[in-house]
């Protein structure tokens, strides 16, 4: 891909929003103890959320959110700065 179309719209404007980012418009890393991990809460490519199933071949560990999850979440304010988050394998529930 051209650098020209990468960062210009088809009418030649310089984009003004980047959109092309894996992570969706913002990711949220995932602290352990108070420390930096490798891993985040973020939405996927548009093209995967749109099927309605999620390809994660490629995952290294993140949690993966549908946009309109996201959404919701950014609302109700569950990711802000100091909100715990339990991560647990899919066959454990709590309680």
């Amino acid at each position: 891909m051209l650098a020209r179309q990468m960062f210009y719209d088809s009418d030649g404007k310089l984009v003004t929003e980047w959109r092309k980012n894996d992570f969706g418009k913002w990711s949220w890393n995932m602290k352990r103890n108070g420390v930096r991990t490798v891993y985040c809460i973020h939405t996927t490519p548009e093209d995967e959320a749109t099927t309605g199933s999620f390809e994660l071949s490629q995952s290294h560990g993140c949690l993966h959110i549908r946009p309109k999850d996201r959404d919701v979440m950014v609302d109700k304010r569950y990711l802000v700065r100091g909100t715990e988050v339990e991560v647990m394998p899919y066959n454990k529930r709590r309680g």
